[in-house]
């Protein structure tokens, strides 16, 4: 049902969740008198994909872009890589200690540098709006799921020179 019209339908105490309108519609018959709902989009949070990069650039003194890949883990929730690619090391991704989406609202942690977010997934899955928590200090940070083309690119990490190197 990932992104297929799906809808509740129901009358008295008889209710059917549906796939799609057409559905809907074919329901009438069983639920009475044809009362539907037709929700456009996802209809429970665990259908979203939320799978590949995110950015978002947070004004912090100075703007600091941010970039999250977010992964399906190995238990069927979600993991993350961020980067902060306009900090002094750029290339070391932090692993997220926690990551959920619960409805719209989406939240990670990575609790070795006191960092939090969360916002609000928007209805067509491409925007969240949220913040940006360090310690006490909160930021906006609105995130946009890039593609090849859009994406921004992580920096290579420095290559270390050997001690006896001319």
């Amino acid at each position: 049902m990932n992104g297929v019209p799906a809808g509740i339908c129901g009358t008295g105490g008889e209710m059917a969740v549906v796939a799609s309108e057409e559905a809907a519609h074919e329901k009438t018959s069983v639920v009475g008198d044809g009362r539907c709902a037709v929700v456009r989009g996802p209809l429970l949070a665990q259908e979203t994909d939320l799978a590949g990069t995110w950015q978002g650039t947070m004004q912090a003194g100075k703007d600091m872009r941010m970039v999250l890949k977010i992964s399906k883990s190995a238990g069927g929730g979600w993991q993350g890589i961020l980067y902060s690619i306009d900090s002094y090391q750029p290339s070391q991704g932090m692993a997220s200690t926690s990551m959920s989406l619960h409805g719209a609202t989406f939240a990670f942690a990575i609790a070795s540098a006191d960092y939090s977010y969360e916002g609000k997934l928007s209805s067509d899955g491409s925007q969240i709006v949220g913040t940006w928590t360090q310690g006490k200090d909160a930021r906006a940070l609105n995130l946009t799921r890039a593609n090849a083309e859009t994406a921004w690119t992580i920096p290579a990490p420095d290559k270390v020179m050997p001690v006896d190197a001319p």
